[in-house]
Parts: structure tokens; sequence; C-alpha cells
């Protein structure tokens, strides 16, 4: 039984009264969304770039997360949760449709949400929500799509840097949650729907407000930049030292993000008020610090880059942990089953995290890097350093079944991982392992998912726009 049948009776007795009281016989078509009493306020939170294993109820040793450790004490902690992919676009691409990437088309190539992909905001303001958004991450940008169904979309980037490296100082979360909590308290009968994007967590890891030198790292004077795209060019290589250092950082933007995400769930509650509420935090992608020789979340399809946290809390919604093999592109149907909509009108590949079997097999892409290749091939100065990008050049796809993990590249590279015995993936079994069972798997996989998108023109955006993105290194 599913965990929203709570609300879903609701839902339900209202059509039914209204489908007893009779019709004229040429009605006149009512445009108007209905509001149903008793529709939950829906919560959707994506901690930008939190990995999974640095949030302290996955078992990290540090304490960085104790608003979200305590969201899931009261609700389903999910323990096997990856994204679709391993960056920003592709991953809120999946969030928002329910789709893989290999279905939406949202990639490296072309960056644009299109307007003939149905969204969850779309979905839920025509049928009577109030859909209200407050992003901090630029990639998201309306003119490229993701602002679809929404009708208040608020923009962290106009209002402040992305990074602010001031202890204490105000950087684009801040302003974030300062306009959710003045504009959600402006509510009228309608439910809300509430999407946030919190990009704290991101290089430069300096977005650490009140919990700057929490964890040793001090914005000092020394490094804060992960150098991603001098490190892949030969130009920079970081001791242990500065791995350390960077980790600590990282840490401490955690810890902030999640103050922020208590911000969040208070003045999401407080407008609610006595309404049934439904939150769930995740995160688009996690970052490499050093995994596997690898800097920010370029390149890679490594668990430190998909496996992600997820958390809901909501009525009906049993508390503990749940190990089934669920993605971002579950959240699509969940919700609208939480709100009442028969989710046959609105079929998607995910499916309801209450409902995902225990043998589900996971579907991870990384595209051909046009994006990030773009940004070092600009800056490579001489055929060396052009030579050196030749590897990551590649289209990465990837299946966890069960807990074996395939990632095979378009050049022919194939690793494979026992994630039981070896969950960072230190040891690739595929040399020894012939393509049989488990690449078949894969081949299925993708065909299921696949719908033949193709890449069209990334729509260009506005100057400020661009300078957030060249900020956070998505832009040269």
């Amino acid at each position: 039984m599913s965990w929203e049948v709570a609300i879903r009776p609701i839902v339900l007795a209202t059509l039914l009264i209204g489908s007893c009281t009779g019709a004229p016989e040429e009605p006149t078509p009512d445009t108007t969304p209905v509001v149903v009493p008793g529709q939950p306020d829906v919560l959707v939170v994506v901690l930008d770039t939190l990995r999974q294993d640095r949030v302290s109820s996955y078992g990290y040793g540090r304490d960085t997360t104790p608003v979200l450790d305590a969201l899931a004490a009261q609700g389903t902690r999910y323990a096997n949760a990856r994204s679709t992919s391993s960056w920003t676009t592709p991953a809120h691409a999946s969030l928002f449709t329910g789709l893989h990437p290999a279905a939406h088309g949202a990639n490296q190539e072309m960056w644009d949400l299109t307007a003939d992909q149905v969204t969850l905001a779309e979905i839920l303001s025509e049928r009577g929500y109030r859909t209200i958004a407050g992003v901090g991450n630029p990639m998201l940008a309306p003119a490229r799509g993701f602002s679809q169904g929404f009708q208040e979309y608020h923009e962290g980037w106009r209002a402040q840097r992305p990074s602010v490296g001031a202890v204490g100082g105000e950087t684009t979360d801040t302003g974030t949650v300062r306009w959710l909590a003045t504009h959600l308290a402006k509510r009228d009968d309608r439910p809300q729907f509430v999407f946030v994007n919190l990009i704290g967590i991101h290089s430069p890891y300096d977005s650490c407000g009140e919990s700057c030198g929490r964890y040793g790292a001090a914005i000092d004077g020394g490094i804060v930049e992960n150098g991603w795209q001098d490190y892949y060019l030969g130009r920079l290589t970081h001791d242990q030292a500065a791995l350390t250092r960077l980790s600590d950082l990282y840490d401490a933007e955690v810890r902030e993000a999640d103050r922020h995400l208590g911000e969040v769930i208070a003045a999401f509650e407080a407008a609610a008020g006595d309404r049934p509420k439904v939150v769930i935090v995740t995160s688009d992608h996690g970052e490499n610090i050093g995994d596997h020789g690898h800097l920010d979340h370029v390149f890679t399809l490594y668990e430190s880059v998909v496996r992600v946290p997820l958390v809901v809390r909501g009525p009906g919604v049993p508390v503990g942990v749940d190990p089934s093999p669920v993605q971002l592109h579950d959240v699509f149907p969940t919700v609208l089953g939480a709100v009442g909509v028969p989710l046959a009108e609105h079929p998607s590949q995910g499916h309801p995290l209450d409902e995902v079997s225990d043998g589900r097999t996971v579907v991870l892409e990384y595209d051909k890097p046009v994006q990030a290749s773009r940004i070092l091939l600009k800056r490579a100065a001489n055929d060396d350093e052009k030579a050196r990008l030749e590897a990551y050049q590649r289209h990465l796809r990837g299946i966890v079944d069960g807990n074996d993990k395939l990632v095979e590249a378009e050049d022919g590279l194939r690793e494979i991982y026992d994630l039981s015995g070896d969950p960072t993936e230190l040891t690739n079994l595929a040399p020894t392992r012939p393509e049989g069972d488990l690449d078949a798997k894969l081949e299925g996989a993708f065909k299921a998912v696949d719908r033949d998108v193709r890449a069209g023109e990334t729509t260009d955006v506005d100057a400020e726009t661009r300078s957030a993105l060249e900020a956070l290194g998505y832009l040269e």
C-alpha cells in the first residue's frame, strides 16, 4: 500500500461528490483550476553538489547535517539513492520530468529543458497549486526552460554572486532563503508547491557563512577553489594537504547549507499552517575532491558524484531507512501521487519511491562533455594541453544492478565494481570479466529509456547570468 493513501481519499471524495451533482447538457468550459481541500503543501529542496557520504545520518563522522538528520528521523531515508547523471542540468531535468537524460535531452550538448517536456510545476499549476521556486544555480535559468510551470521564480544569483569568502558573509543562499520566507507567507487558499535549489555546496568552497572554520580550514587567504580547469590541463596538482583543506572547506559549506535548509523548512511549515505537508530533500549530484584522481563533478560516473541523499517526510510516510535503489526521476511520480494526480495521466520513467523494486536496475548517463570541454579547449595553450583532454571526450553510460556496477565509455573503456565489498570503487573487475549478462543489461536498460532525443542549440543567457556561470566554472 502506497504511503500517499492518507491524502488520496480526500481528493477522491471531492471528485465523487462533484460527479454526483450532475451537469448541464451543454456545459460551459471552465479553465479555472479547482482548489481541492486537504491537498498537501509540497516542498522539494535540492542541496546542490552534496555527496551522500558527507551526510551525518548516512554514516559520516562529522556532524555536518543536523537539520537533514532530524528530518530523516521523522520520515524515510533512502540509503541507496542516486542521481541520473553527475551534473546539474540533466539531474534537475530528470527531477522535474520523471525522465532519464536519454529521454529528456537536457545534457552537455544542449543545456535547455525544452518546452515540449511536461514538468512537475506545470502539472501542479494546472491542478490549482501556487508554484514558487527559489534557485541559486544559474544553470537553472528561465531562459533555458527550468522555470516552466512556476508562477514565481526567484533567481538568487542576480542578487548575490554564488560565493562570498568573508566569514559570516552573505551568500546567494542567504538571499534565496530571505526571499522565500517573505513570499511563502504571501499565500492564499491554494496549496503550495515549493522548489528550492541551494547552491552553497559548490566550488569555490568559500560559501561557508556562519560555518566558516568549523572543521579547521579557514578563509584565510589559502586555496578555496579546486582549480579543476588547470588541473585537467596539467597546470595544477594538489598534494594531500591541499585536498584535505578543500575537503574541510567543503564540509563547512555542507554545514552552512544544512543551516539554510532549516530556515527553508521553518518558513515552509509556518506558511503551510494546518495543511498536510510533504517535504523531500535531495541533491542533484556529488563532488570529487581527489577521488579517483578527479576534481569537481566532470567526466565521471563514480559513486562520489552520483550517489546522493534522499529524505522524505509526509503523511503516511514510514519512519526508517529504505534500501531500495531509487533515483531522482522517482520524485516526479512520488509528488504526483502524494497530491492525488493519477499517474496514468502523466506516465514517466520513474516509480513512486515506496514502490521501487529491490531488483531494479539503476541507469546512469554522462553525455559527451561538450560543455566542460569547451571551457578547457578555450583555455588550452598548446597541443600538449589539448592532447591531455582527449581521454575525456566520450559519452559514459552506466548501470547498477544489485551490487554490480558497470560503466562503459564510447571509446571502449569498461569499469566493473562490486559495490558490496568495494563501495569506493578501487578495484576494477572488468579486465577479468568478459562481456556478458551485465553488458546485456546495460544495453537493454538504455534501449528502454532512450527516446532518440536530438541535440539542439543551447539558449544564450543574459550577461548577469553568464557572469554567475563563470564564477561557478560552468563558462569561461
